[in-house]
């Protein structure tokens, strides 16, 4: 077993406390009213619920998701979203639909370790950006690398970065973006966390300031 498997399984001992993941103690979280949530929402669920769905996903899920995403200044249809297994799997989907083997992703650093096994198991490579703690992708060393190396694309975390906890300010996404467009690079924008950013209102993502299709977000609804 490797070094990081060995890691990764010790995870699960309860006296651990797991600082490389995103997992916060189970006495935050509200399970009682969780579980009678989940509770009613079973007693609710048709037949069809209990089976398969097919791809892009149930209907009434996607337009609500749609609905959510105005929210962040996302405007999108149900008919331009996927349901997926998780986060890593709509990134997985996003890097086929842009990137093939060989090519090369620019990323922040230091990044999530599994966004980096995602892109070797994928026969991509890792081109790292510097990545400031406070503020996010450093746009100048980014825009330098697409000179220099034309990356297929270009696979952030704007809000609440892992492992950093970044988040960019509103007029960095909107530049991110527009550079992006001018280069004619595709943005990843994996946004698992933009909900867990400040108190008030969620900060836009990226998404909202796209107005030529290149970026393709992705999100989840849940962590675990």
């Amino acid at each position: 077993m490797s070094t990081l498997a060995r890691t990764l399984f010790s995870r699960q001992e309860s006296r651990l406390v797991p600082p490389g993941a995103a997992q916060p103690d189970p006495a935050w979280l509200p399970a009682a009213r969780l579980q009678r949530v989940l509770q009613s929402a079973s007693r609710r669920l048709e037949a069809c619920g209990q089976t398969y769905s097919m791809p892009p996903g149930r209907a009434d899920l996607r337009y609500q998701i749609a609905r959510r995403a105005v929210q962040w200044g996302a405007t999108f249809g149900p008919d331009e979203l996927i349901v997926t297994g998780g986060a890593t799997q709509a990134v997985r989907l996003a890097l086929q639909a842009v990137c093939v083997a060989g090519d090369v992703v620019a990323i922040e650093r230091p990044a999530w370790f599994g966004a980096l096994l995602l892109l070797e198991s994928m026969g991509l490579k890792a081109l790292e950006i510097a990545t400031d703690p406070q503020e996010g992708i450093s746009l100048p060393a980014l825009n330098e690398a697409i000179v220099n190396y034309r990356p297929a694309a270009v696979l952030v975390s704007p809000s609440a970065q892992n492992p950093t906890g970044a988040v960019m300010p509103v007029a960095a996404k909107r530049e991110l973006v527009s550079m992006l467009e001018r280069h004619g690079v595709p943005l990843i924008e994996d946004d698992v966390y933009g909900d867990l950013v400040g108190d008030a209102a969620r900060p836009p993502a990226c998404k909202a300031f796209d107005r030529s299709g290149s970026v393709l977000y992705c999100s989840r609804c849940r962590k675990r």
